[in-house]
C-alpha cells in the first residue's frame, strides 16, 4: 500500500465511521466494545486481529504488520493515529477534515473532501 493508499483508507474509515473508537474510559482502541474501530484498527483484518495488539502502538512490529504498514510508513500511520483520530475532539467531522488536511501537507500527500 502506498503512502496516499494508507491515508485515504484511515480517513475514510473515519468519515464513514464518525467517530473515535474508544472505550469507556476514552482510550483509544484498534477495535472499541461497540465495534468501531480507531484509524489504524481499520487496517486490521479480522483474521489478524487479537486483543494484545490493544496494548501496543502502532510502532510495534505486530500492530504494523497486522495493518499492512511498512516500516517506512510508521511516522505517517502514528500521524494519522494521533491527529485524526487520538487527539480529535467534537465536533469530529469538522476537526477531522482540518486534521487531515494538515497531515496531507505535512507528508505530501493529496487531500480531497
Amino acid at each position: 500500500m502506498t503512502n496516499q493508499e494508507l491515508f485515504d483508507a484511515c480517513l475514510n474509515h473515519l468519515r464513514k465511521q464518525g467517530k473515535r473508537a474508544i472505550n469507556k474510559m476514552g482510550d483509544c482502541m484498534y477495535r472499541a466494545p461497540d465495534g468501531s474501530m480507531c484509524a489504524v484498527g481499520a487496517l486490521i483484518p479480522d483474521d489478524k486481529y487479537t486483543q494484545d495488539l490493544e496494548n501496543c502502538s502502532v510502532a510495534h512490529r505486530a500492530v504494523a504488520e497486522a495493518a499492512g504498514i511498512h516500516d517506512d510508513q510508521i511516522g505517517l500511520a502514528h500521524s494519522i493515529q494521533r491527529w485524526m483520530h487520538d487527539m480529535n475532539y467534537a465536533p469530529f467531522l469538522e476537526n477531522l477534515e482540518l486534521r487531515a488536511k494538515d497531515v496531507a501537507a505535512d507528508y505530501g500527500l493529496e487531500y480531497t473532501k
